[in-house]
């Protein structure tokens, strides 16, 4: 009114005939304040890329990925959406929303019994977002629970929780808060503007490195988006343009900014000079540009205090931070996410919660690799397979002579070019020279070279996952020395690999069963340091039971390898060992012979891992019309890829601070 806004207190008559509404049409008038504030005459003419708020009850988003759960209301931009949001069901028109032009969910609940389960869907609305769509950096959201409004903002580093308003009492506090929603460009609410989308009905990018624009044509990964909070990595072929054929693939990611940290493109240009370009390129895969990207957005929204920078003629919401809330791997077995305290666990290495390890700030970092191949995943053959892993052993040993390890070796990083198997993403490898193992591992525990937990899960190997020394009986009555990552551990990777193709394949149409892998990957330590690989081989079909031996000898290959090591930490016995687990792989190539297996993924443009969420069994999104993406996408068996970065089942209490 004449300018001005002007909270005016509702009468009871009204409040009275809001009884017995539904939770959507309770909370409705909020969807309706905000579109009206949208709509207001003085700021039509203003620069908007927000569209409008969205009732769900209207219409649910559309998307590329499972998810049988969508907000309660949410903000929309960038879409062909025609008509009035607030319309009764009926009226919505046949444009599908999709979950790419959904920002801001909002979650509603009429008491405070519901907190928690309001809470959860938040978070799994927000991970759906970033997993969703490469261009998003972070992403608001909103809790309404009776008069309480919270304020969340979700990225790849952690979860921020802001100070509720009472919008009963503080109106115009809400008012504000909607004003600064409304007008925020997308860069603001979390769009990286850095990645283009070409043509919002379609998943089309470009992607503008070193002063050259790659299109991208194919989503080949993307699963490594599906962690809530970590690196949050993304695949795709591309090409410099539309009439240039040559592929190249892009990694897309988000890296920790640490003291220490190298980018890849640094430790792809060392290990060349140690070891020279012809050989690298002859095991590796070689890099053309990289672009490393700050988000200004995420810097200033992170910090303690923010506000609109709106010229509303008021002051803006102080949204003040109220808890940072580390929600690293606590998933459910159906993919939705918990919010845990951070006193709660311990991660590797740190012996009290004083030294628990907090969230570093992440930055977008690029590569683009001048090689585009199929992983492990896709061979059809075992004996092929295997002799991948040959190919990989010989790479492997030059790598550790240069004084490299890899220490992230997984099916998804070996890449078949023209059969040839190379090693790619060298993300995680450092310098570590075998005859520097005996004097590093005498550093005193907590010095900086301690190695931290890296890697695939799936395949990282049992000192690595315990973050301990576990091969040599009175190892404990020695003092416990700092432990190491080691070229064994590579090696033993490569028998995890093997392991969990031959456990994972489709033989004959026929899936073995899963039961058996679960248990075994969950209980690496006892099965691979005990002796009890063998039991859980049993299960499988008399074919592969000749490889079982096979890889049964192989691991007390590595077992014994890694006592003598650990008696005097001596790193000439670690090299030498190589010509005897290249023999095993040998032999598993001879039992093998025309053993044929489907590939180890979904059905090609089937995103595999996307997780539900269970409270709203009710509830099922309607996805059949969805249109998917471009993908070749490395998939999994029974519906969960192995380069997931959460864990499940059993594994979940010991590996609970991973991030």
């Amino acid at each position: 009114m004449d300018g001005k806004w002007n909270p005016q207190k509702m009468s009871k008559a009204c409040l009275d005939s809001w009884s017995g509404l539904s939770k959507s049409n309770t909370f409705r008038p909020l969807t309706d304040l905000f579109n009206d504030i949208l709509a207001y005459p003085p700021a039509t003419t203003s620069q908007k890329d927000v569209r409008c708020m969205v009732h769900a009850s209207w219409t649910a988003p559309k998307s590329d990925r499972i998810s049988n759960h969508w907000p309660d209301a949410f903000l929309l931009m960038n879409s062909s959406l025609e008509g009035n949001p607030s319309d009764t069901p009926g009226n919505r028109t046949s444009n599908p929303v999709h979950w790419r032009d959904v920002t801001c969910p909002f979650e509603y609940k009429f008491g405070d019994g519901n907190k928690v389960e309001n809470r959860d869907k938040l978070i799994w609305n927000l991970h759906h977002l970033l997993r969703c769509d490469p261009q998003r950096a972070f992403a608001f959201g909103v809790t309404v629970v009776g008069t309480k409004l919270c304020i969340w903002l979700g990225c790849h580093i952690t979860l921020y929780k802001y100070h509720s308003i009472d919008w009963f009492k503080e109106p115009d506090q809400l008012i504000r808060f909607f004003i600064f929603l409304a007008f925020l460009n997308e860069s603001d609410l979390g769009f990286d503007g850095e990645i283009e989308q070409l043509d919002n009905s379609d998943f089309e990018l470009r992607f503008p490195i070193q002063k050259k624009d790659y299109l991208m044509s194919t989503v080949l990964y993307d699963i490594g988006a599906d962690s809530m909070c970590g690196h949050g990595t993304w695949v795709f072929e591309a090409h410099l343009d539309p009439m240039n054929l040559r592929p190249y693939v892009i990694k897309d990611c988000w890296v920790e900014e640490r003291p220490g940290k190298q980018m890849e493109h640094l430790i792809i240009k060392k290990v060349q000079e140690a070891m020279s370009y012809d050989k690298f390129h002859e095991h590796f895969v070689d890099f053309c540009s990289y672009c490393r990207v700050v988000n200004a957005a995420l810097a200033k929204y992170s910090k303690n205090l923010f506000s609109s920078g709106l010229d509303t003629g008021s002051e803006a919401i102080p949204l003040i931070r109220e808890a940072e809330v580390n929600h690293a791997a606590n998933y459910s077995l159906l993919g939705q996410a918990m919010v845990a305290s951070q006193d709660s666990y311990l991660e590797s290495g740190t012996r009290s919660v004083i030294q628990q390890h907090h969230p570093h700030p992440r930055f977008r970092y690029q590569i683009v690799y001048t090689e585009r191949g199929v992983s492990l995943y896709n061979i059809t053959l075992l004996l092929e397979t295997f002799e991948c892993l040959i190919q990989v052993m010989n790479s492997l040993l030059l790598l550790h002579e240069v004084g490299f390890v890899h220490r992230d070796l997984s099916p998804g990083n070996i890449i078949v070019v023209d059969r040839k198997a190379k090693i790619s993403d060298l993300e995680f490898g450092k310098a570590r020279k075998v005859a520097d193992l005996q004097s590093l591992a005498q550093q005193p525990e907590g010095s900086s070279v301690f190695d931290t937990r890296t890697g695939t899960l799936n395949f990282a190997t049992v000192e690595v996952v315990k973050g301990c020394y576990k091969f040599h009986p009175l190892l404990s009555f020695k003092g416990d020395p700092t432990f190491l990552y080691t070229p064994l551990h590579d090696y033993e990777s490569v028998w995890w690999i093997a392991t969990w193709v031959i456990f994972s394949c489709t033989l004959n149409t026929t899936m073995n069963s899963t039961i058996a892998r679960d248990e075994l990957f969950s209980h690496r330590a006892k099965s691979f340091a005990y002796n009890k690989f063998k039991v859980y081989g049993c299960s499988l079909p008399k074919e592969l039971q000749p490889l079982v031996a096979i890889l049964e000898g192989m691991r007390q290959t590595l077992v014994t390898r890694y006592t003598t090591y650990e008696i005097d930490f001596d790193g000439s016995s670690i090299l030498d060992v190589v010509p005897d687990l290249i023999t095993h792989l040998q032999d598993l190539v001879k039992a093998a012979k025309a053993i044929r297996i489907e590939p180890l993924q979904g059905d090609e443009g089937e995103v595999v891992g996307g997780g539900k969420v269970e409270p709203d069994k009710g509830v099922a999104g309607d996805d059949a019309g969805a249109k998917g993406l471009k993908h070749e996408c490395d998939g999994s068996i029974g519906g969960e890829h192995p380069d997931r970065k959460h864990i499940r089942n059993s594994f979940t209490t010991t590996m609970s601070s991973c991030p």
